[in-house]
């Protein structure tokens, strides 16, 4: 709550964090979402990944993971990626058997 770290939190973080929703919420809303158009579309989103995983390894590159969602219909703005990236990317790249995963949970 205290950005700036001065031991105070002005009126202007205060009000940041009343009215910022909840992470929990965020990535609630996010895996709906996500999960319904999956679900809706019937897609392949395993298929869809591998096509952007060249050498095999079960992940994707940050920018080839939102290419591959905008692919299968399902458009992100930059901060649901953001948040997506945060959750699931290590050193740039996305695992996406742990990701869809998560989408048919």
């Amino acid at each position: 709550v205290d950005v700036d770290g001065n031991g105070q939190i002005s009126y202007d973080e205060f009000l940041d964090f009343a009215l910022h929703k909840p992470e929990g919420d965020e990535i609630g809303v996010l895996h709906e979402k996500i999960s319904r158009e999956v679900r809706d579309n019937n897609t392949d989103l395993v298929g869809e990944f591998r096509r952007y995983d060249d050498r095999g390894r079960g992940v994707v590159s940050v920018s080839d993971f939102g290419s591959a969602l905008r692919r299968v219909g399902v458009d992100l703005t930059r901060g649901d990626l953001e948040e997506l990236e945060q959750r699931f990317a290590f050193k740039k790249e996305i695992d996406y058997d742990l990701f869809v995963a998560w989408v048919n949970s």
